[in-house]
C-alpha cells in the first residue's frame, strides 16, 4: 500500500452500550484509535445541526498592567446585592468602604496608577447601592442608596480635585431600597429608577417624577430589571421566582412567567433587535442551589429554549449583554472569573460557550462600560472594571487579530451620545429608536456643562420644609420595619426549604 494514500480502516467501538463507527487515523502501522473525547465530539456533531462559526471564538481578557491599576482605592464590602462600580469612556466610579453614610469616588481613565488622595462625592445618609453614568453625558452620574434616595451629580472633565457635595437634583419616589438605575436609551434627561417595590420614571431636567409603577401590587421584591430596545417595556425579576414585563408608561402588566426555582436572586437581560423576535436571558438556581442560565422566547415563555448548568456557588450570576456583537458575559461578586457566551443563529438564538477570563484576585464588584469605552485600535469589544480588595483593575476583552486597521465586522454602528428625543417629547408620548453612530470616525459630541448645582445640605433642608416628589427629595420617613421583617421571614423560609432538600438528598 502506498504510504501516502489516505485510506482509512473502519473499526467498531461502544459508547454507553451502543455501537458506532469509528475511523482510525491510518492503515497499517499508522493505525491508532481516536480518543474517547474526540469520539463523542464526532458522534454528537453529526447529530447536531450545523452551528455557525463564531468570529469571537478566540476572545480573551487582558487585564491592565499592575502599575496601571488604581491602587489605594478600597471599594465597599457591602453584603447587599448591588452595583458599586460603573465606567464609561472618561471615568470610573467606585463606592468606597466606609461606616455609616455612603460615599463614592470618580477616577479619570486617562490618569491610571496609584491614587494618593481619594476624593469623595458626599451626600447620602445611608449606604450607596448603585451607580450609573448618563449615556448622553459622560460627566453626569446617578447614585442610589438604601433609603431610596437618588442623587444626580456632575463631574468636571479633570475629575475630582476636592470632595464634592454639590448635586444637580435629588429624588426619593420611594422609601424602599434602590435596586438599579437605567438611563433611557433614546430620551434625554429621563432616568428609570428601580426600587425594591416600584419602577419610577424621573425627569432629571425638571426634577419631577414622570410616572411610577407600584410593583408590590403584582409582585414581590424586585431583584433587577432590563429595558427593551426603545424602552417602551421593562422586564423585572422578583423574589417569587417570576419575571414580569410592564408597559413603562402605563404600568400595565403585559406578561409574567416562572423561571428558576432555587433560592438565589434571579437576574434578567432583554435580548432585542438581534433575531426575528425578542428573547430574554435569565440566571438563577435549581432547588439544590446549582446555578443555571436559561434562554426564553418572550412570546412563548412556558419553558426555556435551553438551560445550562453552571455548578454550585453562593453568589448569583450577573449578566452583561452586548447588543452589537450578541456576546454575553456572566460574572459574580467574590469570584475570580468572567464567562463569555455568544448567541448564534439567524432566526432563533443558539447559546454558544466561548471562553472565560480568569484572575488570581477575587472581585468585589465588576462593571462593563458601553461600546464607546473600548479601544478600537486593539480590537477591544468590551471594557470591564473590577474592584479588587485594595485597587481597581481594568480588563480589555479583545479579539486577537494581526491587522492594525479598523475591523468593521467587529464594530457595527452602535448607540451614541446624541438622544433621539427630548424629555418633553417623551412625556408627551413620543417613542424612538436610539440614534446610532459609526465607530470608524467617531468624534464625541460636546459635553453639556451644568452650572446650576446646589449643595446636598441645602436640598435636604428644603426637603424637610416641604416634602414633595422630585428635586426637593420626595417622601419623608425611614425604613418600614414591618416590611423588612416580612422580607427576612421570607428569606428564612427559603433557607429552610433548601436545608430540607439537602437532607433528603443524603
Amino acid at each position: 500500500m502506498n504510504r501516502n494514500s489516505r485510506i482509512f480502516c473502519i473499526k467498531k467501538a461502544r459508547i454507553g452500550g451502543g455501537p458506532i463507527m469509528v475511523a482510525s487515523k491510518r492503515c497499517g502501522r499508522f493505525c491508532g484509535e481516536i480518543g474517547l473525547g474526540a469520539l463523542k465530539d464526532r458522534y454528537y456533531q453529526k447529530k447536531m445541526k450545523a452551528v455557525p462559526t463564531s468570529k469571537f471564538r478566540h476572545l480573551k481578557g487582558q487585564p491592565s498592567a499592575k502599575d496601571q491599576n488604581y491602587d489605594g482605592v478600597i471599594g465597599s464590602e457591602t453584603r447587599l446585592e448591588s452595583n458599586i462600580c460603573a465606567c464609561n469612556r472618561k471615568f470610573i466610579a467606585v463606592v468606597l468602604a466606609t461606616t455609616g453614610a455612603g460615599v463614592f469616588t470618580v477616577l479619570c481613565r486617562d490618569k491610571p496608577g496609584r491614587v494618593d488622595k481619594v476624593f469623595r462625592c458626599i451626600g447620602h445618609s445611608t449606604e450607596i447601592v448603585d451607580l450609573s453614568f448618563d449615556r448622553f453625558n459622560p460627566n453626569r452620574i446617578v447614585s442610589g442608596s438604601e433609603d431610596g434616595t437618588y442623587l444626580i451629580w456632575w463631574i468636571p472633565d479633570e475629575g475630582l480635585v476636592a470632595d464634592l457635595d454639590q448635586i444637580q437634583c435629588q429624588f426619593r419616589p420611594s422609601q424602599k431600597r434602590v435596586v438599579q438605575t437605567e438611563w433611557h436609551p433614546s430620551a434625554a434627561n429621563i432616568l428609570i429608577g428601580i426600587n425594591i417595590d416600584s419602577i419610577n420614571v424621573l425627569n432629571v431636567k425638571s426634577g419631577e417624577v414622570v410616572s411610577s409603577i407600584d410593583t408590590s401590587q403584582t409582585g414581590d421584591i424586585i431583584y433587577n430589571a432590563s429595558l427593551n430596545y426603545k424602552a417602551t417595556e421593562i422586564a423585572a425579576s422578583f423574589r417569587d421566582k417570576k419575571i414580569r414585563v410592564y408597559d413603562l408608561r402605563t404600568g400595565e402588566l403585559k406578561k409574567e412567567f416562572f423561571t428558576h426555582v432555587g433560592p438565589k436572586p434571579i437576574k434578567v437581560a432583554w435580548i432585542t433587535q438581534a433575531f426575528d423576535e425578542d428573547y430574554m436571558i435569565t440566571t438563577g438556581a435549581t432547588k439544590m442551589s446549582e446555578r443555571e442560565i436559561s434562554l426564553w422566547k418572550i412570546s412563548d415563555p412556558e419553558k426555556p429554549i435551553v438551560t445550562e448548568k453552571c455548578g454550585p456557588a453562593s453568589a448569583p450570576l450577573n449578566i452583561y449583554y452586548d447588543n452589537d456583537t450578541r456576546v454575553l458575559a456572566f460574572y459574580a461578586r467574590g469570584e475570580y472569573s468572567i464567562k463569555f457566551y455568544e448567541l448564534l443563529g439567524d432566526t432563533e438564538p443558539i447559546l454558544y460557550y466561548l471562553t472565560f477570563f480568569q484572575s488570581p484576585d477575587a472581585q468585589r464588584a465588576l462593571a462593563f462600560g458601553n461600546k464607546l469605552s473600548c479601544n478600537f485600535n486593539s480590537n477591544e469589544i468590551m471594557h470591564a472594571v473590577r474592584v479588587l480588595s485594595k485597587s481597581v483593575e481594568e480588563v480589555s476583552i479583545i479579539v486577537p487579530r494581526k491587522s492594525d486597521t479598523f475591523q468593521e465586522d467587529l464594530y457595527p454602528d452602535t448607540i451614541g451620545e446624541v438622544p433621539a428625543i427630548s424629555p418633553e417629547e417623551y412625556i408627551e408620548g413620543a417613542d424612538a429608536e436610539p440614534v446610532k453612530v459609526s465607530l470608524k470616525d467617531f468624534l464625541p459630541p460636546e459635553t453639556t456643562v451644568f452650572t446650576n448645582l446646589v449643595s446636598v445640605t441645602q436640598v435636604s433642608k428644603q426637603s424637610d420644609a416641604k416634602p414633595t416628589k422630585g428635586v426637593s427629595g420626595g417622601y419623608s420617613g425611614g425604613v418600614n420595619v414591618a416590611d423588612e421583617l416580612s422580607s427576612l421571614r421570607s428569606e428564612l423560609e427559603d433557607l429552610k426549604e433548601r436545608v430540607i432538600a439537602l437532607e433528603r438528598s443524603q
